[in-house]
């Protein structure tokens, strides 16, 4: 899946079909989202994510929050991925203020990168060396997505490297400070999104798009709990009040749609709406999750708008609790 998102956001990139938004968000809250997202992994290695952030950036922002993180997202997760064991991380957040911009920089102590390389490096499918590609995988599609994304945001993304020692990647954009309350420009920007109420369970065992609804979610203000599978989500789902589920088909140990069938009967939860959130949209898939019990489906990957359409749909008469 993690490919498969890649190739698409690359396909839109190279035939300039990628829209780039600018609504407010808030710096600090967004970055930190991030660190406690990837800390998960970063544990699995030892490591630990050290966050900083100059106090001297604005509390909001303009932009697209999305390919922010985004660009963030790609940079971590190269920097866990190639750092040796029992090291450290850094996200760092700097104010440019002469130049009016944000500069965030990922640093690593892994294998880095050779001098000769780093002019390729943010070019479509390339790595440091075929090895790289066997002993670490990934696409190489990361760091070009990287660049493009930073480029239409009206920035610029860079690196800085020794070979055996680590490197430093960074990208610079744009502030448009944000004076006024961010709920209040929320609800001036974003019409119904004021008015979703709710509780969502995320059933999805995909890391880069429990990532993606995660985000989307914050946007909306809206509370939710992750499921990493099906049986997973029976156990929530048993504990505690949802508005909604959020129900990816393919899973390990139990799949979306007997998940799904075990819900319809059981009676304490039997009537919560399931959104099918899938990359199986071909003809007669909607009707085969409509079969097994769910309201509706989004294809993968998600488009925004489409989400918040169905969440207006579900959840915009929900109470605040």
């Amino acid at each position: 899946l993690k490919i498969i998102n890649d190739i698409l956001d690359f396909s839109k990139l190279d035939t300039k079909k990628l829209l780039i938004e600018k609504i407010p968000y808030d710096i600090s809250k967004t970055f930190k989202h991030l660190q406690e997202l990837f800390q998960l992994n970063a544990q699995e290695k030892s490591l630990e994510i050290l966050l900083d952030i100059d106090k001297n950036l604005p509390a909001y922002t303009l932009g697209d929050k999305i390919r922010v993180e985004q660009v963030v997202s790609n940079l971590l997760s190269n920097a866990i991925k190639f750092s040796p064991n029992n090291s450290n991380v850094s996200l760092k957040l700097i104010h440019l203020k002469s130049e009016n911009k944000m500069k965030c920089e990922v640093s690593d102590f892994g294998i880095g990168i050779s001098q000769s390389k780093l002019q390729d490096i943010f070019n479509p499918f390339t790595q440091e060396d075929s090895s790289t590609t066997r002993k670490f995988g990934g696409t190489g599609l990361g760091l070009s997505i990287s660049k493009e994304l930073c480029e239409l945001m009206d920035g610029e993304i860079g690196v800085n490297s020794t070979l055996g020692e680590g490197s430093t990647f960074y990208f610079t954009l744009p502030l448009y400070q944000v004076d006024c309350q961010l709920d209040e420009l929320q609800n001036n920007t974003s019409g119904k999104i004021a008015n979703i109420r709710g509780n969502i369970l995320v059933v999805e065992d995909n890391k880069t798009n429990q990532l993606l609804v995660t985000m989307l979610l914050d946007e909306y203000h809206l509370s939710y709990t992750i499921a990493n599978d099906g049986l997973e989500a029976l156990e929530i789902l048993t504990n505690e009040k949802f508005d909604l589920v959020l129900m990816d088909e393919n899973m390990p140990n139990m799949n979306g749609i007997e998940a799904t069938k075990i819900i319809r009967k059981t009676d304490l939860i039997k009537d919560i709406p399931i959104i099918a959130v899938t990359a199986n949209a071909l003809s007669g898939d909607k009707e085969r999750f409509i079969k097994a019990g769910m309201d509706a489906y989004i294809a993968k990957p998600i488009d925004s708008q489409e989400l918040h359409n169905m969440l207006c749909k579900y959840l915009s008469n929900k109470k605040r609790t």
